[in-house]
């Protein structure tokens, strides 16, 4: 009686059977919102800004709701693995021709959902990713306007400076027209972030986080002298 050997199958996997071992185990498991949730606590774990964080979650937030009345995702079976590169597609038309949103406004979009797909494909939660080398909007860059040394004196004297207020939103106008920093880094500037004898003021809440010294002339330290005296003791540091 002949002994029975068992056949040997080839060590090499056919296409099917790569498919099947390379595919990630959650990308059939993870909905979108899961996604989403990863996406941002990965932010949060890196230190990115508050900002930041805010504009990934609206833009991701815009982009999921415009899936579900596609009815491209649903309450139970939202899985992020259904969305394709068509759906990217329409919904960059759906922002040009139905909400008319410049390409700069798109293009804003667009990274916020690439930096969320980069991340989601990167974790192996899909296998393909429908951002891959999506290109941007062209923009044309046109000439920015300024404003006239006339409008920036109206703009100045429409501050009562016998008052509080006054004095106060005139000092910002002044500090924001020298500087050239950002409204939000103003907002975070502090008393004792300004350094009258050096004549610099130590910008802390900057866009990349990186610290920086901005100077100031003399009759900005004259106007920021007499704001903090009319300003007095006041619990908040900022000034």
């Amino acid at each position: 009686m002949s002994k029975n050997k068992g056949i040997r199958r080839k060590n090499d996997l056919n296409p099917l059977e790569v498919d099947i071992a390379t595919t990630p185990e959650d990308v059939h498991t993870v909905t979108f919102d899961e996604a989403v949730s990863r996406f941002i606590t990965d932010g949060e774990r890196r230190g990115l800004r508050e900002a930041t964080i805010k504009y990934y979650r609206n833009e991701l937030r815009q982009f999921r709701r415009w899936l579900v009345k596609q009815d491209r995702i649903q309450t139970e079976q939202d899985y992020i693995s259904r969305i394709v590169r068509t759906d990217v597609n329409n919904y960059v038309d759906y922002l040009r021709h139905d909400r008319g949103c410049t390409n700069n406004s798109i293009n804003t979009r667009l990274r916020a959902m690439r930096a969320f797909f980069n991340f989601i494909r990167e974790s192996d939660v899909i296998r393909n990713n429908p951002m891959k080398a999506y290109p941007l909007l062209k923009v044309r860059k046109g000439n920015i306007e300024t404003v006239s040394m006339g409008e920036l004196r109206r703009l100045f004297n429409a501050a009562d400076k016998r008052t509080f207020t006054g004095y106060r939103d005139y000092t910002y106008m002044l500090l924001l027209l020298e500087t050239g920093v950002r409204l939000s880094e103003s907002q975070a500037i502090f008393v004792e972030d300004v350094k009258f004898s050096e004549g610099v003021i130590f910008i802390r809440h900057t866009k990349n986080q990186f610290h920086r010294y901005v100077p100031i002339q003399s009759k900005m330290k004259e106007v920021l002298k007499r704001y903090i005296a009319i300003r007095g003791t006041s619990r908040n540091p900022r000034i």
